[in-house]
């Protein structure tokens, strides 16, 4: 080929893409452009690389909430207040899958059963951060300096609500699916001691292929669950904890070969269309919700038990996602790439012990649920942390947030979320090991989609006042508009 031929061509490649973004600025959208430029990266060549955000604040995150280990309360009688609490953590699991059509048992469990919560949020979209955000009642931001700490040391604190539990004498068991060395989820979310815990069970460790990992899910999930109903018909009633982690529902979906799904016409799992249509995008999530049948299934053998074993009435049972799982819906698939509803609402059931009074929430997440079992177990509360205990009843509906670092073709770092208002947040260095102290106003999201009237920073600082009234105070001991640009 010619060099001049091979010049010539380049430069009207490069014109083209000029002029595209140039008319682009003009009638496409923030977001249009944002992801254009994430997944092309041609805004800089072209010379229209989009802003940040819309505007730009400098801040300062109040400090990781430190607790302090407390005796739980001994009531009138003598009897210290220690119920069993199980927590069963559903892989890749949306508020939305819990639909009596495959899911009736827990369906009726949370209508019959559990607290009223309105909508209910992850702490992130992806696995490690949230249980981090779970097991620290913390925000997930402070999650890859504690990860980096892991590394460099081989040693992590415990984390308090483990400590509670250990001086309150509690039998605490963990029982996972996963492999809890995959991003230092282990040492992240119980600390690096594991005897502490009277069992610690994960995957099968050694060199096993990917596919035999995938097609063992379903019988390790049936043998972590009746491990787990062996060891409590010998436990004491009273004073155990139980961490169940199932891990079905992730992408590829799978059942026991015992069980028969409720639909028989699903995706083969081959793969995703790149250009789905409606049915594609309809026999995926019929081969998910098949997944979700399944893990339906084996909570209600589970609860079953612990009422013949006459322990369900002084039980916190807590059964929920560790983030959504999108189907297309704005134009990605599966967690870990937007913090959008489909990959952070998930389901939050918890059936408190017999007596307890739980208020009706407008909504609640994951942060929400150590101040929750603190306040039942009556332990000291713990200044700074975020959430709230869901057994005082709340005025208005409190602003609920979710992070991420894996931020796929968004960018997003973080979302708030309060009555059908979405606002997101971007900046620099999603994985850095500690919170930034500049973030980036990305976009408020309506009911009826983007706003698009604000022009000005301090526009759009109102805007998000009147929105989100509560959040910077939760989040932030700063919260300042840097300048009137972006």
């Amino acid at each position: 080929m010619a060099r001049w031929f091979l010049l010539v061509f380049l430069s009207g490649l490069w014109g083209g893409v000029w002029a595209e973004k140039a008319v682009g600025t003009s009638w496409k959208s923030r977001n249009a452009q944002r992801w254009g430029h994430n997944v092309y990266d041609v805004h800089v060549i072209a010379g229209f690389e989009p802003p940040l955000g819309v505007a730009r604040f400098n801040v300062k995150f109040h400090p990781k909430a430190m607790f302090e280990a407390g005796e739980l309360a001994v009531g009138g009688d003598g009897k210290v207040n220690s119920p069993d609490i199980f927590i069963i953590m559903v892989e890749s699991t949306r508020q939305d899958a819990i639909a009596p059509e495959h899911a009736p048992f827990l369906s009726d469990f949370r209508d019959n059963e559990c607290q009223k919560i309105g909508k209910t949020w992850a702490s992130s979209n992806s696995t490690a951060l949230s249980w981090y955000g779970l097991f620290h009642g913390a925000l997930p931001v402070f999650w890859a300096g504690d990860k980096a700490k892991s590394v460099s040391e081989s040693k992590l604190e415990t984390p308090f609500w483990f400590l509670d539990l250990q001086q309150a004498k509690y039998r605490m068991e963990i029982r996972t699916v996963c492999d809890l060395s995959y991003r230092n989820m282990g040492s992240t979310s119980f600390g690096t001691n594991q005897g502490l815990f009277e069992v610690y069970e994960q995957s099968l460790a050694g060199d096993i292929h990917w596919q035999d990992y995938y097609d063992q899910i379903p019988q390790r999930e049936k043998a972590a669950f009746t491990s787990a109903m062996e060891a409590l018909k010998v436990a004491p009633s009273g004073g155990n904890f139980h961490f169940i982690a199932l891990d079905s529902t992730h992408y590829g979906y799978r059942w026991h070969e015992d069980f028969e799904p409720p639909y028989s016409d699903f995706h083969d799992e081959a793969g995703v269309p790149g250009f789905p249509s409606d049915e594609d995008i309809a026999s995926i999530k019929r081969r998910y919700h098949n997944s979700v049948a399944w893990v339906d299934f084996q909570v209600k053998e589970f609860v079953e038990e612990l009422k013949n074993q006459g322990r369900y009435d002084n039980s916190v049972i807590i059964v929920t996602g560790d983030h959504g799982e999108e189907f297309y819906e704005n134009g990605s698939w599966f967690h870990s790439s937007s913090l959008l509803p489909a990959q952070t609402q998930v389901p939050i059931l918890i059936k408190w012990p017999k007596g307890v009074e739980a208020p009706p929430q407008a909504s609640a997440s994951h942060l929400d649920l150590l101040p929750s079992l603190r306040d039942l177990l009556e332990l000291p509360k713990v200044p700074g942390m975020l959430g709230c205990s869901l057994l005082k009843a709340s005025g208005a509906e409190r602003t609920q947030m979710s992070f991420a670092c894996n931020t796929g073709v968004s960018g997003v770092c973080m979302a708030w979320y309060r009555d059908g208002w979405v606002a997101t947040f971007v900046w620099e260095n999603p994985f850095s090991y500690g919170p930034p102290e500049e973030i980036h106003l990305d976009d408020i999201i309506g009911p009826d989609g983007s706003v698009l009237t604000q022009e000005k920073p301090s526009e759009w600082l109102d805007l998000l006042g009147e929105k989100f009234p509560d959040a910077p105070e939760r989040l932030f001991s700063k919260f300042n508009l840097a300048t009137e640009g972006p």
